[in-house]
């Protein structure tokens, strides 16, 4: 194990899956055989929608991800404001970034996770991340809770020690289970229609945790 090797699609997933909770999940893919030391983690990933495969129907749990793929993945599982453009890093533009990748990599930079990854240089000059820089920036994807946008779970429960409880319509964005949920687990989700709460209207699509 290098932790300063390129990580790959198979690491990613196991360090997603783990990071982030994802409930285990077989993984339905020609390359991924049983026994395969990341499956149930790559089925996790997938399933939770953190990943996906290839249309062929294959993984490829051993391709290295390029850190272009590793940003678009992240910027899935959050919701900032960010500009557009040709990224900037530390005022410095971001290399092997195409143009695709745009607006996911402003998102990531604008979420501040970055900050916590080590070796500024290799981030804005490599084309590849390292396992290290990666499992930082899972890390600190899990312990943030400034992500959400509109409706905050401080707003929602003043909202309902004041005036009574606040029906929100909503989309699940994490995949709740009987079997694997616990209480006190969190989730989060968006809202389907505009919602007010404490006389402030929240639009279609704000983020909602809980």
């Amino acid at each position: 194990f290098n932790p300063r090797m390129p990580i790959l699609r198979s690491e990613l997933a196991f360090a997603l899956a783990e990071g982030l909770n994802a409930a285990s999940a077989d993984a339905n893919y020609a390359d991924v055989a049983e026994g395969y030391w990341a499956k149930d983690k790559i089925g996790a990933a997938t399933n939770a929608g953190y990943m996906i495969g290839y249309p062929s129907g294959v993984f490829k749990p051993d391709q290295p991800i390029t850190k272009a793929e590793v940003f678009a993945t992240i910027a899935k599982q959050i919701d900032v404001k960010y500009n557009d453009g040709v990224p900037y890093y530390k005022g410095k533009a971001m290399q092997y970034i195409p143009s695709w990748a745009y607006n996911a990599t402003n998102e990531v930079i604008a979420s501040g996770l970055l900050n916590s990854v080590p070796d500024t240089n290799k981030v804005i000059n490599s084309e590849y991340l390292s396992k290290e820089q990666v499992a930082y920036l899972v890390g600190a994807l899990k312990k943030n809770s400034t992500f959400a946008k509109g409706i905050s779970a401080a707003s929602a429960s003043k909202s309902c020690c004041k005036t009574g409880v606040t029906t929100l319509k909503i989309k699940l964005l994490d995949r709740l289970s009987a079997k694997t949920s616990n209480i006190g687990d969190a989730f989060t989700a968006k809202t389907t229609q505009d919602a007010v709460v404490d006389g402030i209207t929240f639009p279609c699509g704000s983020i909602v945790r809980g």
